[in-house]
């Protein structure tokens, strides 16, 4: 497989890693094309579901982790009724919404969901509710499996090419 780059001769790797800024480190088993040459990568669609799965069980780990206490649970989290009177829109418009499911955090407790606050009033104001969500969970209660610095770490090149299971 030749690079779309720079035409040089691309290798497959085994072992894709992907730094999330809001979970940490992501590595799965998955297999993509890396160039030598200029860094450039392919990825398959299978390799980044797995990728996602990991996201989300750690987006869902991060925010079981987030409260204590029911008393913190309660101030951290909402409800769907709470969620329509922040975003001006109806309960139905909120339940029905895949933007908000996946730009906002939220958890399934007993059959109902609950969104974290701070996530739906950043997702009023900037139309993406996700931040590292480290802020609310101490280092001890992940287990070391998130980074404990959100720095960004600069890439080799800044469009690279990823193909997806639509391509």
């Amino acid at each position: 497989m030749k690079c779309c780059d720079c035409g040089k001769e691309m290798l497959k790797r085994n072992g894709y890693s992907e730094m999330d800024e809001n979970v940490g480190v992501i590595k799965t088993d998955g297999e993509y094309w890396e160039c030598p040459e200029c860094g450039c990568q392919l990825v398959s669609g299978e390799t980044l579901q797995k990728v996602d799965d990991i996201r989300k069980e750690r987006t869902d780990k991060l925010l079981w982790a987030c409260a204590d206490s029911p008393s913190e649970f309660s101030r951290l989290f909402i409800r769907v009724k709470e969620v329509a009177e922040i975003m001006g829109i109806s309960r139905q418009a909120v339940e029905k919404s895949v933007f908000l499911k996946d730009l906002v955090y939220n958890i399934t407790v007993a059959g109902v969901r609950y969104w974290l606050k701070e996530s739906v009033e950043r997702y009023k104001e900037t139309g993406n509710g996700r931040f590292p969500l480290e802020q609310y969970v101490s280092p001890k209660q992940t287990n070391g499996w998130i980074k404990s610095s959100t720095k960004r770490t600069r890439q080799k090149k800044a469009a690279t090419p990823v193909l997806s299971s639509a391509d």
